[in-house]
Formats: C-alpha cells, sequence, structure tokens
C-alpha cells in the first residue's frame, strides 16, 4: 500500500494514466480504467490468497504425516521407519516450496515496484 501512496504523491499523473491505455478509443476509456482498476486492486489479493493456500496445504499434510508417524511409532512397527523417512523428505521438500516461494513473491512485489513511478 506505501507503494502505492507513494506514486500517487511523487507523479499522479503518471500513476493514474496506467489505467487508461495510450491510443484506447475514448467510448472505451470507462470501460478500461473500470477493468484496470479492478485487476490494479485484486492482484495484490491473489497473491496473498495463493502463498497462504500454499503454506497452509503443506502445514496440513505435515501435521497428517507426523500424526500417522506418532500412532505407528508407538507400535515400532517396520512401517514407522518409513513413515519418518517420507515425513521427512516431505519437510525437505516443503523446505524447498518455501523457497520457491520467497522466490516468487519477491520477483512479484519487483514488478509492482517497476510499475509504479518513481520520480518526482
Amino acid at each position: 500500500m506505501s507503494l502505492v501512496i507513494r506514486g500517487i504523491q511523487l507523479n499522479s499523473y503518471e500513476f493514474f494514466s496506467h489505467f487508461c491505455p495510450l491510443g484506447a478509443p475514448l467510448a472505451l476509456a470507462p470501460f478500461l480504467v473500470l477493468v484496470e482498476l479492478v485487476r490494479f486492486t485484486v492482484r495484490p489479493l491473489t497473491l496473498a490468497v495463493r502463498l497462504a493456500a500454499n503454506m497452509t496445504a503443506g502445514h496440513i499434510v505435515l501435521s497428517l504425516l507426523g500424526i500417522s508417524c506418532s500412532a505407528l511409532c508407538v507400535s515400532f512397527s517396520s512401517y514407522s521407519i518409513l513413515v519418518l523417512g517420507v515425513g521427512l523428505l516431505y519437510y525437505l521438500f516443503e523446505v524447498g516450496v518455501g523457497i520457491i516461494q520467497a522466490y516468487i513473491f519477491i520477483l512479484l512485489i519487483r514488478m509492482y515496484f517497476d510499475e509504479h513511478p518513481s520520480k518526482g
């Protein structure tokens, strides 16, 4: 939000000019402004929902693996080592997914930052 406010403060004309593309027919301008405004407001929300869903799904699967591992480890069966190994591998996979999600998040923030005016 601070990026948007700062963009409006520095150069409001350039900031608002993104909502109506250059060369667009005048009759379509109100519709294009509405579409671009919806895109502008929805994009950060969809990023947040996607990141939250990915993190939640990973934690749910890790919890289910932990519950099944603790239930099997009590009986000391040969499957407990297998479940523990699968849980450890899945945990390492989730760490990798977290690193990729962080990279995507930073990349998208950089793209959003590049779209906003930064000169007065």
